[in-house]
């Protein structure tokens, strides 16, 4: 019986913590994404709501040069509910914008949201 509570635990914790992607807050994450996502045109022209936009995975990243590693910058790849649009953000101190063209990706960082 205490093998099974302490087993129950355990996967109680892990899925907390999968949940928890780069120690970010998921709703946080989620809400600036979403917010600067719908004020593109196509997704204003469409009728999106922010509920609509779902995040697909999110990447740690490194400047243009691809030496060095930023602290808290990662981008942030979504799609619509309806997976008629996708687009990527970067995310900095949970505020999404773009700049892509600025980072790359580090190898083996991406992980599904």
């Amino acid at each position: 019986m205490k093998r099974l509570l302490v087993g129950g635990l355990l996967t109680v914790m892990l899925v907390s913590c999968s949940n928890n992607t780069y120690g970010l807050d998921k709703e946080d994450v989620e809400a600036s994404i979403a917010e600067e996502a719908v004020k593109q045109k196509v997704l204003e022209d469409g009728g999106y709501k922010e509920s609509d936009i779902k995040i697909t995975k999110i990447c740690k990243v490194m400047d243009r040069s691809g030496e060095v590693e930023l602290e808290d910058v990662y981008r942030v790849y979504w799609q619509t509910t309806d997976k008629k649009h996708s687009d990527k953000f970067i995310l900095e101190k949970y505020q999404a914008e773009y700049g892509n063209n600025n980072y790359v990706d580090i190898e083996n960082s991406c992980r599904e949201w």
